[in-house]
């Protein structure tokens, strides 16, 4: 079977791009995931993550900005936190603030 030269750059192209999630061996993305729980104790819904399972929970907090470019970690900190149960998918989050105003909107 004869392969054309495009056809053979695009398949060279696909297999060196393949090797673009590693990092001298070891995949870089694993400190980006999150490993998502089932929730050992009852969770309130309530808006407060003072549960113990909430406390239990994995949490992701290095996020990178995206507006209005993506150059570099986000400068205010926030945490994500993620579980299940038998009957629900629970997200928390907890967004934290400098204090000061950085701007005014009417």
């Amino acid at each position: 079977m004869k392969c054309s030269p495009p056809v053979l750059l695009l398949l060279l192209a696909c297999h060196a791009f393949s090797y673009g999630q590693q990092i001298n061996g070891v995949n870089f993305q694993k400190e980006y995931q999150l490993h998502i729980s089932r929730a050992k104790s009852p969770v309130l819904i309530d808006g407060n993550l003072n549960e113990a399972a909430w406390a239990a929970a994995g949490i992701a907090s290095d996020f990178w900005r995206k507006y209005p470019n993506d150059l570099g970690k986000a400068t205010r900190k926030t945490e994500v936190r993620i579980m299940f149960d038998d009957n629900f998918l629970y997200f928390g989050f907890t967004a934290f603030d400098s204090g000061k105003v950085v701007g005014y909107w009417s």
